[in-house]
């Protein structure tokens, strides 16, 4: 049985899957199987994953009809076998220790987690030559108020860049199927698992900024979804993680003013007319929950930018657009 199981969804991206393997096939460390899952793409991927099949018998493809990322990755959980699981974008790429490097920390600090350093490139960032790495480890509570973002905004709810013990992997429905930030839910259900968990600022993942991407795609019904994600996450905590359910509420409520920044970095005039309705809903919303929001414990430029946001939608909308890079 592999130690570490490679889970990799596929859909069109024929023009970068072939890096991706590459990468996976070059590491260091070599006990590992890799799942390809071909999400109905209607490229040439199909034939690709099973080509890539052929030539290493550690690889095994899954062939599913299009049902979304989440569903794909679900569909290989099930299958998986490793003792330890990481997750891959198929148009990213990994450094060629990651694994290596991944599992050492989990051994090295009795972790249920491990998490690399990554960096967000258009495919042509050199990878830095000298590196000052550091390693931190995290108990349960202390990465809770991390992923929670109290008293800060750092993003670490990815699923790639890690490693996961089987434990802390839900092998029903680990990620919620049809939906956006679907990261959100699958990393508060392994952290409410997770005794310990480890981190390097070494750098392991290569995340490709594809413009084709849908977290880059117009505004749309999609990213509303955020509300029933944290809605879901809202329930889990009622009943399996009551200790934190502060957290998830206060997360839950500034929901409103994440989604109407959403609008504002990826709307446009179109979107603005399509979504005048929604968008009075949310600020009547983040408006009364305002006073909660301001005695929580946001960071005091997000506070700020609630109340830009809230009360001075048209300006705070006009600015951002303007200093926007554009494309």
């Amino acid at each position: 049985m592999a130690l570490i199981s490679v889970i990799i969804p596929v859909y069109r991206v024929e023009a970068f899957l072939d890096r991706c393997m590459e990468s996976v096939l070059r590491q260091t460390f070599r006990d590992f199987e890799v799942i390809l899952v071909d999400d109905g793409s209607p490229d040439k991927c199909p034939q690709m994953c099973d080509e890539w099949a052929k030539k290493d018998n550690r690889i095994t493809v899954l062939h599913q009809k299009n049902q979304g990322l989440s569903a794909a990755r679900n569909h290989a959980i099930r299958v998986a076998k490793g003792e330890y699981l990481t997750f891959i974008d198929s148009d990213d790429w990994i450094s060629d220790t990651m694994l290596e490097d991944l599992l050492a920390l989990i051994q090295k600090y009795h972790a249920d987690m491990a998490i690399c350093n990554f960096i967000r490139t258009d495919g042509s960032a050199p990878v830095p030559k000298s590196q000052d790495i550091q390693e931190a480890v995290y108990t349960k509570d202390e990465f809770m108020k991390i992923i929670m973002k109290v008293n800060g905004n750092r993003n670490i709810h990815y699923a790639w860049g890690k490693l996961y013990a089987r434990k802390v992997i839900d092998f029903e429905n680990h990620y919620p199927v049809g939906m956006l930030n679907e990261d959100v839910e699958g990393m508060f259900k392994a952290a409410i698992c997770a005794d310990k968990i480890a981190e390097t600022s070494k750098i392991g993942y290569f995340y490709y900024e594809n413009p084709e991407s849908i977290s880059r795609k117009k505004f749309g019904d999609n990213f509303l979804c955020l509300r029933e994600v944290w809605q879901r996450v809202l329930s889990i905590a009622k009943e399996k993680a009551p200790e934190y359910l502060e957290y998830v509420e206060y997360n839950f409520m500034r929901i409103d003013f994440t989604i109407l920044m959403d609008m504002i970095l990826y709307g446009d005039k179109e979107t603005d007319a399509k979504y005048a309705d929604e968008r009075l809903r949310l600020k009547k919303s983040l408006s009364g929950n305002m006073k909660k929001l301001l005695k929580g414990y946001a960071p005091i430029n997000r506070k700020l930018f609630m109340i830009l946001v809230c009360y001075c939608y048209p300006f705070t909308r006009l600015v951002i657009r303007t200093l926007k890079p554009q494309k």
